[in-house]
């Protein structure tokens, strides 16, 4: 228990306020468990709730009950991770709105060599400008890219 509970504190696993959701089975390892993390909150007196669902009831039975709740945790909407970078998607767009492309121009760079930082501007083809730095000036033009998209609002839809 000592151990269980020390790990817990060095390595910040369990904060204030947190749920924990503990799954079980009927085996004694996920009995032990949540007996074991009760144990802790009392001795320590951490302010975390435990979220005992019992699996017995199948699968879509528990997965109604942890999306209940959790509801308050999900975001609005889940979105798939987009395969294409901001450049790709934003020329993309830019194409439709404009039938042109954003023009991408090496503003600045400064720095140690080791070290060195990129300034990008990004034009649109209507005239809108954007500018970004990082470590290389393929890394600067993305995060321009990304700006221009959130300037257009062109956020995922759910």
């Amino acid at each position: 228990m000592r151990r269980v509970g020390q790990a817990i504190g060095d390595r910040g696993l369990i904060r204030a306020g947190d749920r924990i959701l503990v799954g079980i089975s009927g085996g004694k390892d996920s009995f032990a468990l949540l007996h074991m993390l009760e144990l802790h909150r009392r001795r320590f007196e951490h302010d975390f709730e435990l979220l005992p669902v019992f699996l017995d009831a199948g699968f879509e039975r528990a997965r109604e009950v942890i999306l209940a709740l959790f509801s308050d945790k999900w975001p609005a909407c889940i979105q798939k991770p987009r395969k294409k970078d901001y450049k790709s998607r934003l020329q993309e767009i830019t194409q439709k709105m404009f039938k042109a492309r954003p023009t991408y121009t090496l503003q600045d760079s400064y720095g140690p060599e080791h070290a060195k930082v990129y300034r990008v501007k990004l034009e649109l083809p209507e005239g809108t400008t954007f500018e970004a730095e990082d470590s290389s000036v393929k890394k600067a033009e993305q995060q321009a890219a990304r700006i221009a998209l959130q300037s257009l609002d062109r956020s995922p839809e759910c």
